[in-house]
């Protein structure tokens, strides 16, 4: 959700200052000049388990006032369609914010399930009836999921 998919293009943008740096880049990653095509991006590992038969389902939301909204438009139609991803892709209103994640947060739990279920798992008596989230003092997020059982 509102994801720094494209890491790689990211570190670019904030390293030129077309957009506000929003990582301690070194911190995170030793040496992001090296991001392109290393085990740490996300299009590496998604064609090494692609060729393993082990690619998973991808979820991608993003809100259309998100500052990473272009990038996760150009991941979905340059990077995902062209490996042929299982995805799906939800847009709308939204910003980077717990207004529009709190949203998604019950439609993916809720899109999780389903996916169980086609992969032939017992069908799960419940359903994702509320989600609360937020950032603990110290940058903890938290996420309290309510479910229900199906009546």
């Amino acid at each position: 959700m509102s994801g720094a998919l494209d890491i790689a293009v990211l570190y670019r943008q904030a390293s030129d200052g077309s957009i506000d740096n929003p990582f301690p880049w070194h911190d995170i990653f030793q040496d992001p000049e090296a991001l392109s095509g290393s085990d740490r991006n996300l299009f590496t590992r998604y064609e090494q388990c692609r060729k393993n038969n082990t690619a998973p389902s991808l979820y991608q939301a993003c809100g259309t006032g998100d500052f990473l909204y272009d990038i996760n438009r150009s991941v979905k139609k340059k990077r995902m369609e062209d490996m042929q991803a299982d995805l799906v892709y939800e847009e709308g209103p939204g910003g980077h914010n717990w207004d529009f994640w709190d949203f998604h947060i019950r439609r993916i739990l809720d899109w999780m399930l389903e996916k169980k279920e086609q992969r032939g798992c017992e069908k799960s008596p419940l359903k994702v009836k509320r989600t609360l989230s937020g950032m603990k003092p110290g940058g903890v997020l938290f996420f309290v999921v309510k479910l229900s059982y199906y009546e």
